[in-house]
Protein backbone atom coordinates (compact mmCIF):
# COMPACT_ATOMS: atom_id res chain seq x y z
CA UNK A 1 0.00 0.00 0.00
CA UNK A 2 2.99 2.38 -0.03
CA UNK A 3 3.02 5.50 -2.58
CA UNK A 4 5.40 5.09 -5.49
CA UNK A 5 6.79 8.56 -4.49
CA UNK A 6 7.01 6.98 -0.84
CA UNK A 7 8.97 4.23 -2.38
CA UNK A 8 11.73 6.66 -3.89
CA UNK A 9 12.05 8.70 -1.32
CA UNK A 10 13.45 6.07 0.94
CA UNK A 11 15.49 4.15 -1.40
CA UNK A 12 17.50 8.20 -2.59
CA UNK A 13 17.29 8.23 1.68
CA UNK A 14 19.24 4.79 1.94
CA UNK A 15 21.38 5.66 -1.77
CA UNK A 16 22.24 8.97 -0.15
CA UNK A 17 20.88 9.74 -3.37
CA UNK A 18 18.62 12.95 -1.72
CA UNK A 19 20.07 16.14 -3.81
CA UNK A 20 17.09 17.83 -5.33
CA UNK A 21 16.65 16.08 -8.75
CA UNK A 22 19.09 13.24 -8.16
CA UNK A 23 16.27 10.65 -7.62
CA UNK A 24 14.47 12.07 -10.65
CA UNK A 25 17.38 11.70 -12.26
CA UNK A 26 18.34 7.87 -10.95
CA UNK A 27 14.45 7.14 -11.21
CA UNK A 28 13.28 8.56 -14.76
CA UNK A 29 16.67 9.68 -16.41
CA UNK A 30 15.27 13.42 -15.92
CA UNK A 31 16.92 15.38 -13.41
CA UNK A 32 13.05 17.60 -13.55
CA UNK A 33 11.05 14.84 -13.22
CA UNK A 34 8.27 16.45 -10.25
CA UNK A 35 7.93 14.72 -7.64
CA UNK A 36 4.02 13.69 -7.35
CA UNK A 37 3.07 12.16 -4.72
CA UNK A 38 -0.52 10.70 -5.96
CA UNK A 39 -0.81 10.21 -10.08
CA UNK A 40 2.92 9.92 -11.22
CA UNK A 41 3.99 9.25 -15.03
CA UNK A 42 6.35 7.92 -17.09
CA UNK A 43 5.80 5.28 -15.11
CA UNK A 44 7.45 2.88 -18.26
CA UNK A 45 11.00 5.12 -17.49
CA UNK A 46 10.80 3.95 -13.78
CA UNK A 47 10.68 0.37 -14.90
CA UNK A 48 13.67 0.41 -17.35
CA UNK A 49 15.34 1.07 -14.78
CA UNK A 50 15.04 -1.37 -12.38
CA UNK A 51 16.77 -5.25 -11.98
CA UNK A 52 14.70 -7.44 -14.97
CA UNK A 53 14.25 -10.40 -12.52
CA UNK A 54 11.80 -8.64 -10.58
CA UNK A 55 9.45 -8.59 -13.47
CA UNK A 56 7.56 -5.65 -12.52
CA UNK A 57 5.16 -4.14 -15.18
CA UNK A 58 4.30 -0.57 -15.28
CA UNK A 59 0.53 -1.52 -14.72
CA UNK A 60 1.64 -3.46 -11.33
CA UNK A 61 2.81 0.07 -10.19
CA UNK A 62 -0.06 2.33 -11.41
CA UNK A 63 -2.65 -0.21 -9.92
CA UNK A 64 -0.89 -1.18 -6.48
CA UNK A 65 1.90 1.88 -5.77
CA UNK A 66 -0.48 5.30 -7.10
CA UNK A 67 -4.12 6.40 -6.17
CA UNK A 68 -5.16 5.21 -9.87
CA UNK A 69 -7.26 2.55 -9.24
CA UNK A 70 -9.75 4.79 -6.88
CA UNK A 71 -9.82 7.66 -9.39
CA UNK A 72 -10.56 5.60 -11.99
CA UNK A 73 -12.81 3.71 -10.09
CA UNK A 74 -15.92 5.90 -11.33
CA UNK A 75 -14.58 7.11 -14.33
CA UNK A 76 -15.80 6.05 -18.11
CA UNK A 77 -13.43 3.00 -19.93
CA UNK A 78 -12.06 5.18 -22.37
CA UNK A 79 -10.61 8.18 -19.60
CA UNK A 80 -9.34 5.24 -17.78
CA UNK A 81 -7.30 3.61 -20.45
CA UNK A 82 -6.28 7.18 -21.54
CA UNK A 83 -5.18 8.25 -18.00
CA UNK A 84 -3.48 4.30 -17.36
CA UNK A 85 -1.53 4.97 -20.37
CA UNK A 86 -0.42 8.45 -19.63
CA UNK A 87 0.75 7.25 -16.42
CA UNK A 88 2.85 5.13 -18.32
CA UNK A 89 4.39 7.09 -21.15
CA UNK A 90 4.27 10.61 -19.19
CA UNK A 91 2.56 11.41 -22.13
CA UNK A 92 -0.81 14.10 -21.43
CA UNK A 93 -2.17 15.45 -18.05
CA UNK A 94 -3.54 12.18 -16.19
CA UNK A 95 -5.17 14.61 -13.36
CA UNK A 96 -7.09 16.43 -16.53
CA UNK A 97 -7.78 13.03 -17.98
CA UNK A 98 -9.51 11.46 -15.31
CA UNK A 99 -11.03 15.01 -14.90
CA UNK A 100 -10.42 15.32 -11.79
CA UNK A 101 -9.86 19.51 -12.15
CA UNK A 102 -13.71 19.98 -13.32
CA UNK A 103 -14.60 18.22 -9.11
CA UNK A 104 -14.85 20.82 -6.46
CA UNK A 105 -13.05 18.32 -4.13
CA UNK A 106 -9.45 19.57 -3.35
CA UNK A 107 -6.44 17.66 -2.72
CA UNK A 108 -4.59 17.45 0.62
CA UNK A 109 -1.84 19.99 1.33
CA UNK A 110 0.11 18.13 4.11
CA UNK A 111 1.13 14.34 4.04
CA UNK A 112 -0.82 12.14 6.50
CA UNK A 113 -0.04 9.24 8.59
CA UNK A 114 -1.56 6.93 11.44
CA UNK A 115 0.82 6.86 14.29
CA UNK A 116 -0.59 3.53 15.61
CA UNK A 117 0.48 2.41 11.56
CA UNK A 118 4.01 3.83 12.43
CA UNK A 119 4.37 2.18 15.72
CA UNK A 120 3.33 -1.29 14.25
CA UNK A 121 5.55 -0.84 11.04
CA UNK A 122 8.57 0.57 12.99
CA UNK A 123 9.18 -2.32 15.51
CA UNK A 124 8.47 -4.68 12.84
CA UNK A 125 10.60 -3.14 10.01
CA UNK A 126 12.68 -0.36 11.46
CA UNK A 127 11.26 2.11 9.45
CA UNK A 128 7.90 4.09 8.10
CA UNK A 129 6.53 5.09 5.00
CA UNK A 130 3.39 6.96 3.36
CA UNK A 131 0.50 5.16 2.68
CA UNK A 132 -2.27 5.61 -0.23
CA UNK A 133 -5.21 5.26 1.47
CA UNK A 134 -3.97 7.93 4.29
CA UNK A 135 -4.30 10.62 1.53
CA UNK A 136 -7.35 9.64 -0.52
CA UNK A 137 -10.04 12.43 0.23
CA UNK A 138 -12.49 12.74 3.26
CA UNK A 139 -10.14 9.52 4.83
CA UNK A 140 -9.72 11.08 8.07
CA UNK A 141 -8.87 7.74 10.39
CA UNK A 142 -7.33 5.08 9.81
CA UNK A 143 -9.56 1.80 8.52
CA UNK A 144 -7.63 -0.30 10.38
CA UNK A 145 -7.31 1.19 14.11
CA UNK A 146 -9.97 3.62 13.95
CA UNK A 147 -7.69 6.91 15.50
CA UNK A 148 -7.40 10.59 13.73
CA UNK A 149 -4.99 10.25 10.82
CA UNK A 150 -2.10 12.92 11.70
CA UNK A 151 -0.34 15.65 10.03
CA UNK A 152 2.55 15.59 8.72
CA UNK A 153 5.39 18.31 8.51
CA UNK A 154 5.59 17.58 4.88
CA UNK A 155 4.24 20.32 3.00
CA UNK A 156 3.45 19.97 -0.64
CA UNK A 157 2.86 23.92 -1.51
CA UNK A 158 5.79 24.41 -0.13
CA UNK A 159 8.27 21.46 -0.55
CA UNK A 160 10.34 21.85 -3.86
CA UNK A 161 8.80 20.07 -6.98
CA UNK A 162 11.59 17.46 -7.60
CA UNK A 163 11.91 16.92 -3.95
CA UNK A 164 10.97 13.33 -2.50
CA UNK A 165 10.50 13.35 1.03
CA UNK A 166 10.79 10.25 3.19
CA UNK A 167 8.35 9.48 6.09
CA UNK A 168 10.23 9.83 9.12
CA UNK A 169 9.83 10.14 12.95
CA UNK A 170 10.96 13.53 13.13
CA UNK A 171 8.19 14.55 10.12
CA UNK A 172 5.77 11.86 11.21
CA UNK A 173 6.03 13.09 15.31
CA UNK A 174 4.12 11.11 17.73
CA UNK A 175 3.10 14.82 18.70
CA UNK A 176 1.45 16.03 15.46
CA UNK A 177 -1.96 17.16 15.54
CA UNK A 178 -4.28 15.20 14.14
CA UNK A 179 -6.40 15.88 11.06
CA UNK A 180 -9.36 15.83 13.60
CA UNK A 181 -11.05 15.04 17.30
CA UNK A 182 -14.37 12.83 16.23
CA UNK A 183 -16.30 11.61 18.77
CA UNK A 184 -17.25 7.63 19.03
CA UNK A 185 -20.70 8.29 16.70
CA UNK A 186 -18.16 10.06 14.09
CA UNK A 187 -15.37 7.45 14.39
CA UNK A 188 -17.64 5.27 13.05
CA UNK A 189 -19.00 6.85 9.96
CA UNK A 190 -15.23 7.98 9.38
CA UNK A 191 -13.94 4.37 9.77
CA UNK A 192 -16.99 3.30 7.06
CA UNK A 193 -15.55 5.60 4.66
CA UNK A 194 -11.91 4.95 5.46
CA UNK A 195 -13.08 1.04 4.40
CA UNK A 196 -15.08 2.00 1.59
CA UNK A 197 -12.02 4.09 0.42
CA UNK A 198 -9.68 1.09 0.67
CA UNK A 199 -11.75 -1.01 -1.52
CA UNK A 200 -11.58 1.49 -3.85
CA UNK A 201 -8.03 0.71 -4.19
CA UNK A 202 -8.26 -2.81 -4.88
CA UNK A 203 -10.70 -2.48 -8.02
CA UNK A 204 -8.14 -4.31 -10.15
CA UNK A 205 -8.81 -7.47 -8.42
CA UNK A 206 -12.84 -6.20 -8.58
CA UNK A 207 -14.98 -6.89 -11.19
CA UNK A 208 -15.08 -4.07 -14.10
CA UNK A 209 -18.11 -1.87 -13.70
CA UNK A 210 -19.07 1.04 -15.53
CA UNK A 211 -21.01 3.85 -14.59
CA UNK A 212 -24.16 2.04 -15.23
CA UNK A 213 -23.70 -0.44 -13.44
CA UNK A 214 -23.01 1.77 -10.37
CA UNK A 215 -26.47 3.67 -10.95
CA UNK A 216 -28.16 0.16 -11.30
CA UNK A 217 -26.78 -1.15 -7.75
CA UNK A 218 -27.96 2.01 -6.39
CA UNK A 219 -31.20 1.58 -7.45
CA UNK A 220 -31.49 -1.59 -6.71
CA UNK A 221 -30.79 -0.51 -2.96
CA UNK A 222 -32.97 1.91 -3.15
CA UNK A 223 -35.55 -1.07 -3.52
CA UNK A 224 -34.81 -2.65 -0.69
CA UNK A 225 -34.62 0.18 1.84
CA UNK A 226 -38.40 1.76 0.49
CA UNK A 227 -36.31 4.83 -1.19
CA UNK A 228 -38.41 4.11 -4.36
CA UNK A 229 -41.41 6.18 -5.33
CA UNK A 230 -42.19 3.59 -7.72
CA UNK A 231 -40.39 0.96 -9.84
CA UNK A 232 -38.31 3.20 -11.82
CA UNK A 233 -38.09 6.86 -9.67
CA UNK A 234 -36.48 7.20 -6.84
CA UNK A 235 -37.72 8.84 -3.82
CA UNK A 236 -35.47 11.85 -3.92
CA UNK A 237 -37.05 14.22 -1.21
CA UNK A 238 -36.64 10.73 1.27
CA UNK A 239 -33.56 9.92 0.17
CA UNK A 240 -32.02 13.30 1.15
CA UNK A 241 -33.72 13.48 4.12
CA UNK A 242 -32.19 10.05 4.82
CA UNK A 243 -28.69 10.88 3.49
CA UNK A 244 -28.41 14.10 5.24
CA UNK A 245 -29.55 12.19 8.55
CA UNK A 246 -27.10 9.88 8.09
CA UNK A 247 -24.24 12.37 7.24
CA UNK A 248 -24.59 15.40 9.25
CA UNK A 249 -22.62 14.10 12.12
CA UNK A 250 -19.61 14.63 10.14
CA UNK A 251 -20.70 16.91 6.98
CA UNK A 252 -18.25 19.68 8.36
CA UNK A 253 -15.22 17.31 9.06
CA UNK A 254 -15.66 15.95 5.64
CA UNK A 255 -16.34 19.76 4.20
CA UNK A 256 -13.24 21.26 5.97
CA UNK A 257 -11.05 18.88 4.86
CA UNK A 258 -12.22 18.38 0.92
CA UNK A 259 -13.42 21.90 0.59
CA UNK A 260 -16.48 20.11 -1.23
CA UNK A 261 -20.04 21.01 -0.36
CA UNK A 262 -21.81 17.88 0.39
CA UNK A 263 -24.71 18.50 1.79
CA UNK A 264 -26.53 22.00 0.88
CA UNK A 265 -26.27 21.27 -2.50
CA UNK A 266 -27.29 17.83 -3.63
CA UNK A 267 -27.09 17.73 -7.41
CA UNK A 268 -24.77 14.95 -6.95
CA UNK A 269 -26.68 12.68 -4.92
CA UNK A 270 -29.67 12.77 -7.70
CA UNK A 271 -27.31 12.62 -10.38
CA UNK A 272 -26.17 9.27 -9.19
CA UNK A 273 -29.55 8.18 -9.58
CA UNK A 274 -29.94 8.94 -12.95
CA UNK A 275 -28.61 7.60 -16.45
CA UNK A 276 -24.43 8.27 -16.24
CA UNK A 277 -23.62 10.98 -18.81
CA UNK A 278 -20.46 12.29 -17.02
CA UNK A 279 -18.36 10.82 -14.24
CA UNK A 280 -18.92 11.62 -10.19
CA UNK A 281 -15.97 11.68 -8.12
CA UNK A 282 -15.28 8.94 -6.31
CA UNK A 283 -15.72 10.47 -2.62
CA UNK A 284 -19.33 11.03 -3.99
CA UNK A 285 -20.07 7.07 -4.28
CA UNK A 286 -18.38 6.31 -1.57
CA UNK A 287 -20.72 8.50 0.51
CA UNK A 288 -23.85 7.12 -0.87
CA UNK A 289 -22.54 3.42 -0.72
CA UNK A 290 -22.04 3.80 3.11
CA UNK A 291 -25.49 5.48 3.51
CA UNK A 292 -27.34 2.61 1.93
CA UNK A 293 -25.05 0.19 3.37
CA UNK A 294 -26.16 1.49 6.71
CA UNK A 295 -29.59 1.93 5.60
CA UNK A 296 -29.70 -1.64 4.54
CA UNK A 297 -28.76 -2.83 7.87
CA UNK A 298 -30.75 -0.94 9.64
CA UNK A 299 -34.05 -1.91 7.48
CA UNK A 300 -36.18 -5.03 9.01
Amino acid sequence: DELLYSVIARWSKFTGATAIGQPGLNFFGNRMAVATFDLPNSIAAFINRLPKHLDIQSEDIAWHHTMFPYFAAAGHSERKAAALKAMITGEGDVHMTLGLTAFKVRPIKRLRFCAACNRENFAEYGEVWWSRIFHLPGVLVCPVHGEPLRVSTVDLDSTRRHEFVPANTENCSENAPPICQPNLEQIEILRNIAQTSGGFLRRREAPVRDLEEFRHAYLERCRLVGLMKSEKKVDLVGLHKAFLTYLVPVSDLLEKDTGADLMSDLGWLDALMRKQRKASHPFQHILLSIFLEQRAELSP
